[in-house]
């Protein structure tokens, strides 16, 4: 399929973020990631570098996709005339996007306001107002202080035992993209509208924020059980052997994702074990399984089994039959060639200054079906100076528009717009979630059982926040015909299902726009709606094994392993694309058809590992203990606890010598340079090791934090607990539900509070929603009567 390009033939650029006008200070990948996403659809992104420029320049390859189509200045903010470039680019600008790197009191938000009083600024800090900031923090001593280091499984990354009571280095950067994701979905809220007398907004995000948004199999109940040890229960043991990562033939893998009963008897029906369904021990297989000793035994049959054919062997027999949810895992290279990527415009090649011809993961969504199809590369440091420094001169006598004043307790940002959500799991109800934490009325959609995820319990409910339930029957006319009334009303219509679901249920995408032309439609798919996998299974595993993650994260000499992340980082990747196509909307009339695909968001997430060169892609791969990437960026015991060393910069280490003061590492000439210590990695590891036995981890931490190097004493009551102990976890109840915690929203409005509204049964809105659309009370009696649709049993009338 050739791609086309968004531009049109007149010249006039009407890509959905053209006009707005960026100025980013952030280093690293939470930020530039954000505003790569908004230059790659047309935004004007000035990248201002301190002397020397981003960190990340230097030291992650993601660099040269995160900059991608930006123009870049060397500002020395300690120089007047720099300063006063500073101030010029804020006036014009409008949007500045800082972070925790960003230190000048010149980017204070009361200074930027003074430059230009409709700046909207977005900051990303490393905690959100949780906890004290230290000055900046890196993804992982986020993770370590928060309790995210401990307690993973072999759904989330972990190799070994479950309860091995070490602390386990979780890599894919999830807190990174997450706060990306959400400083765009932010961003763009408190732009879309916007009056030219509207004042400015402060709008924040953190690195915890964005990995509070991954929060997926905790059930957040109330008050928070202990964290258990113990081996896995029945039903968790059978999600593991749904979730089975088997080694074939050639010694290669492949990720199984069998969690629906008819899949895992496909599964075994093709490997010709299908009577195992017949024996008493087996029959209730995979949720249901007799006991762990069955489930330990069906799995090494089905280990056996899968070692009899090599992994491409495999892949071809499960490929053409499509209800057989199988992927291999994959290196990044073949990731950025496979079909699925290629096919659905997700891969461009760029054209680097530094690198040469390199080829990255492309848009995060397609308009139309269409997406750009070349992007400019990034910039080299200081690049565009003379050329930005020219167009501040030649705006040098305009002046900033008079503002109102602001009004306290103003709508929250997307109150007005509505999401009609028919989708089930974690993506599309993520998706949703997002954009009702931001105001937005979202009505979900479900079958008169409910969204298959509610069976999980309380782990659905932090996907149900603030949204009205209708349960209706789409395969019933009746049922039909109500959906189509909700279509009529709404502005944006999410559903993640396979090619071929929405035609049966009369909801696909040229049903949807006839009946609304001004629709958004957002396809949350999997695979992406073109090439021979479109239409097949997938889960959260899919895009782990594609993508390489399955592999970087298990680590050295170890088989790969299965990652939960995925499917909230779709989640993630949906909201920002369907604020993107709200932003377009309210720039050009009339509704239109996005995409977004798993592979592609978990594609993001590994991006710092997916830009080719020369076929090569530089993946990092963690050590085979799962304590870190390299001597530098590691967990580390201590003589008491356990601490994560973060030294990612030359002046980091000079800091960290300084600050241990130990003659073995000072002296040694294996450590005296970046490229030295690479090659003597272990060595160095071992030195590093030896020196911070000799403290207890908080005291390490002290010492680090006063010689400004970045580390964290890691916390073992686990993620949910720490949410819980610091208050961060919001008390709520529900008839439906017990007692649990629900998380607050992931962004913060300085002058608009946001809030999350209450979970939400099945069908519990089903009658107020129908009197909405005009019906009587004797035709819903109607509609119940028919099974067309249902109500929750408490609801009033």
């Amino acid at each position: 399929m050739t791609q086309r390009d968004t531009t049109p033939a007149d010249g006039k650029d009407q890509r959905p973020c053209s006009g707005i006008r960026i100025v980013d200070l952030t280093q690293g990948m939470a930020g530039p990631m954000a505003t790569m996403v908004l230059a790659d659809h047309g935004a004007d992104v000035v990248k201002v570098e301190p002397p020397g420029g981003d960190w990340a320049r230097a030291h992650l390859r993601g660099f040269h996709m995160w900059n991608r189509g930006k123009r870049s200045v060397e500002l020395d903010l300690s120089n007047g005339s720099d300063r006063a470039d500073l101030v010029a680019l804020v006036a014009r600008a409008d949007v500045v996007v800082t972070d925790s790197w960003t230190t000048s009191t010149e980017l204070e938000h009361e200074s930027l306001i003074g430059a230009n009083p409709r700046i909207v600024h977005c900051h990303i800090s490393a905690w959100g107002g949780v906890r004290d900031e230290h000055g900046p923090d890196y993804e992982a001593t986020v993770a370590a202080a928060s309790g995210q280091f401990i307690g993973l499984d072999l759904l989330s990354g972990q190799v070994l035992h479950p309860s091995r009571p070490d602390p386990t280095f979780s890599l894919p950067p999830t807190a990174s993209y997450g706060a990306a994701m959400i400083a765009v979905q932010a961003l763009l809220a408190a732009l879309l509208g916007r009056h030219d007398d509207q004042p400015g907004e402060y709008i924040e995000t953190s690195l915890f924020h964005g990995s509070m948004a991954f929060l997926m199999r905790q059930e957040l109940a109330r008050p928070v059980p202990p964290r258990s040890t113990t081996e896995p229960d029945l039903t968790h043991r059978g999600i593991e052997l749904s979730f089975l990562t088997a080694e074939c033939a050639d010694g290669r893998y492949i990720q199984m994702c069998a969690r629906q009963d008819h899949h895992f008897r496909s599964w075994l029906r093709v490997l010709d074990v299908e009577h195992l369904l017949d024996d008493d021990r087996f029959s209730g297989a995979p949720m249901g399984i007799a006991s762990l000793a069955a489930a330990d035994e069906l799995e090494a049959i089905l280990r056996d089994r899968m070692r009899t054919r090599s992994q491409a062997e495999w892949m071809s027999i499960f490929v053409r039959d499509r209800d057989i949810g199988a992927d291999p895992f994959l290196t990044p290279e073949e990731f950025l060639t496979h079909d699925q990527m290629v096919l659905n415009h997700r891969i461009v090649d760029v054209d680097d200054p530094e690198l040469g011809l390199s080829t990255q993961i492309g848009s995060l969504l397609t308009i139309d079906g269409a997406a750009p199809s070349t992007m400019p590369p990034a910039p080299r440091l200081g690049q565009h100076g003379a050329e930005i420094r020219s167009e501040l001169a030649a705006r040098s006598g305009e002046v900033a528009a008079p503002i109102g004043s602001s009004t306290p307790g103003a709508r929250r940002p997307l109150e007005g717009v509505t999401i009609l959500e028919v989708a089930y799991f974690i993506a599309g109800p993520l998706a949703a979630t997002l954009l009702a934490e931001l105001g937005a009325r979202v009505i979900k959609v479900e079958p008169l059982a409910g969204d298959p995820y509610r069976r999980t319990g309380l782990q659905s409910a932090k996907y149900l926040h603030g949204k009205e339930s209708i349960a209706l029957d789409l395969k019933h006319p009746d049922g039909q015909a109500v959906l189509h009334e909700l279509i009529a009303e709404c502005d944006v219509l999410v559903h993640s299902f396979r090619s071929g679901v929405p035609e049966r249920l009369k909801m696909d995408e040229a049903t949807a726009r006839a009946i609304n032309p001004d629709l958004i439609y957002l396809n949350a798919a999997s695979y992406g709606s073109h090439g021979p996998e479109s239409g097949r299974v997938a889960f959260h595993s899919t895009p782990t094994a594609l993508s390489g993650a399955g592999i970087a994260q298990a680590g050295t000499g170890n088989a790969p392993v299965d990652d939960s992340f995925p499917d909230p980082a779709a989640g993630l990747g949906a909201a920002t694309a369907l604020m993107i196509a709200l932003h377009h909307r309210s720039r050009v009339a009339g509704g239109c058809s996005i995409e977004t695909t798993m592979l592609t968001s978990a594609g993001y997430v590994m991006s710092n590992d997916l830009v080719m060169v020369a076929g090569n892609a530089h993946q990092r791969i963690a050590d085979h203990e799962q304590l870190g990437v390299c001597a530098t960026y590691r967990l580390y015991p201590c003589a008491d606890g356990w601490t994560f060393l973060a030294i990612v910069t030359e002046q980091e280490w000079r800091r960290f010598v300084e600050a241990v003061d130990d003659p073995a590492i000072r002296d040694d000439p294996r450590f005296g340079t970046l490229d030295d210590r690479r090659r003597h990695d272990g060595a160095l590891t071992e030195a590093i090791g030896r020196v911070l036995l000799e403290q207890d981890a908080s005291s390490w931490e002290k010492t680090l934090t006063a010689h400004d190097v970045v580390g964290a004493t890691v916390d073992f009551s686990g993620f949910e607990s720490w949410l819980e102990q610091h208050g961060v976890a919001i008390p709520a109840e529900h008839p439906a539900f017990r007692d649990y915690y629900h998380l607050p929203p992931k962004s913060m409005f300085a002058q608009r509070p946001l809030t999350v509204g209450p979970a939400c049964a099945i069908g519990e809105h089903t009658t107020r929603i129908l009197h909405e659309l005009g019906h009587s009370d004797v035709e819903i009696a109607a509609l119940l009567d028919n099974g067309a649709v249902q109500q929750w049993e408490n609801e009033s009338p």
